[in-house]
């Protein structure tokens, strides 16, 4: 199981999307991916479709052209086989996962109390990693919402998911509002003896004044 979930860690796409691609959506030299949707035609038996109803290029990691390429057997067809050589569905995918993957690593990463946590993860979870990563590495904005196909900023943000940490740490790293106020900045006190103030001029002092009136 790991090419499939090693694309879906970089890629997000949907598990009926990973399921419908061949070989011939996939370019290994300029790294890209192209997730179709197509119309309903006559004779169209396998009909690839997305949920945004719109074709879209997904670019492709390192580490996922580098098992791509090193898959034995022929480049056509499909591009995820079952164990016996079927196209790859996604239902049975998802039972795959929970039954090998999930069941036997969830002791492993524990959640917080009361929180979700990799006990819960559902092939979908790879979507919500690979755009929230993909935020955090500071991929802008724009080209994430076109690799994962979403038209509008909310239903985006439903996939950012901003931790405390990163609140705290933002913040501690903004630049100091306060100056460090250095001996030489601030000049001589006042002396107090004789009330005289920096630069020589007596001290404003009111009560001075009327001590004078009286004499």
């Amino acid at each position: 199981m790991y090419p499939p979930l090693l694309t879906l860690a970089y890629t997000g796409l949907r598990r009926e999307e990973l399921a419908a691609l061949d070989w011939e959506n996939i370019d290994l030299e300029t790294g890209l991916l192209t997730v179709l949707h197509q119309a309903p035609a006559p004779g169209l038996i396998h009909r690839k479709t997305t949920k945004g109803k719109q074709t879209r290029q997904v670019g492709l990691h390192n580490d996922v052209i580098a098992v791509r390429k090193s898959l034995p057997g022929p480049r056509t067809g499909p591009l995820f086989l079952t164990p016996l050589g079927h196209r790859l569905d996604g239902d049975r995918f998802l039972l795959a996962f929970k039954r090998d993957v999930r069941g036997p690593l969830a002791h492993r990463f524990p959640p917080a109390e009361g929180a979700l946590g990799f006990k819960d993860a559902v092939i979908h979870s790879f979507r919500h990693f690979a755009s929230d990563r993909d935020r955090r590495e500071g991929v802008p904005e724009e080209i994430r919402m076109k690799k994962f196909g979403h038209k509008d900023q909310k239903t985006h943000a439903i996939y950012q998911h901003v931790t405390p940490r990163e609140v705290a740490d933002a913040t501690r790293g903004l630049p100091s509002l306060v100056t460090p106020v250095r001996p030489t900045d601030a000049g001589p006190n006042p002396d107090a003896t004789t009330g005289n103030v920096p630069g020589g001029a007596s001290n404003p002092n009111p009560a001075s004044g009327r001590e004078r009136d009286r004499q």
